[in-house]
């Protein structure tokens, strides 16, 4: 068993936020809002079966959706950002910082 650290972090503003892992919904919250003094809109820890997981973000507006495949057992943290483009990024962790 393994243990993925998800930490949603800048550019939200009043998003619908979707995040699924290997296919199952683990997080879907509404008016998700980046608090600017830290960077940081949320945050969830989910436990996972395997070492390498599939994540799929959906935010809305815009209705971007975006996916990566992390491999926890090295990355078992992951920071998702929204860009000004309404792109959703990414970035896998190697460890979660104390702040998140």
């Amino acid at each position: 068993m393994h243990q993925l650290h998800i930490a949603l972090r800048d550019g939200f503003r009043g998003h619908e936020v979707a995040i699924q892992v290997d296919g199952s919904v683990v997080y879907s919250e509404r008016n998700v809002t980046t608090d600017l003094r830290i960077s940081r809109a949320d945050a969830l820890d989910v436990d996972v079966t395997g070492p390498r997981v599939r994540l799929d973000v959906t935010v809305s507006p815009p209705g971007e959706h975006a996916s990566h495949e992390i491999d926890v057992a090295t990355y078992p943290a992951v920071a998702i950002d929204l860009k000004t483009d309404g792109a959703i990024a990414i970035a896998p962790l190697a460890s979660a910082p104390h702040y998140m």
